[in-house]
């Protein structure tokens, strides 16, 4: 195959993300974001948390913020050291112990960061700390409604600071906050909105709201629309255009083709975009949307077809694609097996079951005989027959003991591990 897929570094994501920033914004803003990007890498510093904490309880951020109290508190602790200490208790809120109470300091800091720099007339700035405002609250709260303010916030500070080479972005996050609050017309509009500001056409950024905005019409049934669009998309993504962005045109048209039921057109749009980023640095974000494409197709084979259609499909994606992080087939039949398992089918599951054991024992393929015996166990657990279920899991763990085993992927170890630990745990 002309792709192939590895397990990225942490210092190699961390540098393509901030490459990615450096592409996609302006100077200012790139430093602005990467500094606070390596201010969240690592915890913060206990002396400046506990003074941080002290700042923002003294603050009188709220309903009725007093400004100038909290510009004298300010003022006398230097801009430098507040902002310093206000994105301790960020940084705080962003580990991944932190409680729920550290996500209040968190929400209140970036507040007072953004009154901070507002007051110092630095609105970009404080539209950064607004727009990680909002991604905080989406993104690890799902309080929507607080995000949506928050873009709005970004947005008339980015309006206020001058620059608009950026605006597009708070208008493409009221959009995707407004998803999520169902209120799908009012997204259309802000995302046709962030479009009409986009000063790279064909940038990475231009590439994902296009897709965004052909998803988003065909979600919301206007079928006409979203042809429309996805064919535009791929005229304007020709030779010349980067790879990614031609990636990203080839994708939206193959996630249009599962929304209509047209396997059979989406999966070579998918193995093209595949083609399209060999080689091409920063493409792990593109690369992990076309298997979250797959993925996708095969979920909704499983219900538009038959199931034995529906897994014969599947099987073909693990052939067409191989060495993908996960496997099609494999995630199809747990989908269709859990549903089997909810009407009560377990006659049929632990049948197929059996027959795939047979299946990978005669091809002598370990990964397919563990997959098999984890399933049959997980059906015995369904039943309550600890016996059968404890029988499986030996077997299993017996073949993750020989030496054969070591090409076996460490999700399938870890799942039979953790089941057979629970197991043995339990008096």
């Amino acid at each position: 195959m002309p792709y192939s897929w590895s397990e990225p570094s942490v210092s190699s994501v961390i540098e393509r993300r901030n490459d990615t920033v450096r592409r996609a914004f302006p100077a200012l803003l790139v430093f602005l974001v990467l500094c606070a990007c390596n201010a969240f890498s690592q915890p913060p510093a206990l002396d400046d948390l506990v003074q941080g904490k002290e700042l923002v309880a003294h603050l009188s951020l709220g309903t009725a913020p007093d400004s100038s109290a909290d510009e004298t508190l300010f003022r006398q602790l230097g801009p430098a050291r507040s902002a310093q200490l206000l994105m301790a208790v960020v940084a705080n809120g962003q580990t991944p112990a932190a409680t729920s109470q550290d996500w209040a300091g968190m929400h209140r800091a970036y507040d007072a960061l953004i009154e901070l720099d507002t007051g110092q007339q630095q609105f970009l700035q404080a539209s950064i700390f607004a727009s990680m405002q909002n991604s905080a609250y989406r993104n690890d709260e799902g309080d929507y409604l607080a995000a949506l303010a928050a873009a709005h916030q970004a947005l008339d500070l980015q309006q206020r600071s001058g620059p608009t080479a950026t605006l597009f972005l708070p208008w493409k996050n009221i959009g995707e906050d407004l998803i999520c609050l169902g209120r799908i017309d009012e997204a259309a509009a802000a995302f046709y909105q962030a479009r009409q500001l986009i000063q790279d056409p064909t940038s990475l950024l231009a590439g994902d709201l296009w897709s965004e905005i052909v998803s988003l019409e065909s979600s919301r049934g206007n079928s006409s629309a979203a042809l429309n669009e996805s064919a535009a998309f791929l005229r304007a993504a020709g030779p010349s255009t980067p790879a990614v962005f031609r990636a990203g045109a080839l994708l939206a048209a193959a996630n249009l083709e599962i929304d209509q039921d047209r396997y059979d057109d989406a999966i070579p749009r998918i193995h093209a975009a595949l083609v399209a980023i060999k080689g091409v640095p920063n493409a792990t974000l593109i690369a992990y949307q076309a298997v979250d494409s797959l993925l996708a197709l095969g979920l909704r084979a499983m219900q538009s077809i038959p199931y034995d259609q529906a897994i014969a499909l599947c099987d073909r994606l693990d052939k067409d694609f191989p060495s993908l992080p996960v496997s099609i087939s494999g995630f199809a039949r747990e989908v269709g097996n859990h549903r089997r398992r909810l009407a009560g089918q377990f006659d049929l599951v632990l049948r197929d079951d059996s027959a795939r054991l047979e299946r990978a024992r005669a091809g002598n393929d370990l990964s397919g005989q563990l997959a098999a015996l984890l399933s049959t166990a997980v059906d015995y657990a369904y039943l309550r027959e600890s016996t059968q279920q404890i029988a499986a899991l030996h077997q299993a763990t017996d073949i993750l003991h020989t030496s054969s085993a070591d090409g076996v992927s460490p999700m399938l170890r870890y799942r039979i591990q953790a089941i057979d630990a629970e197991d043995r745990g339990r008096p």
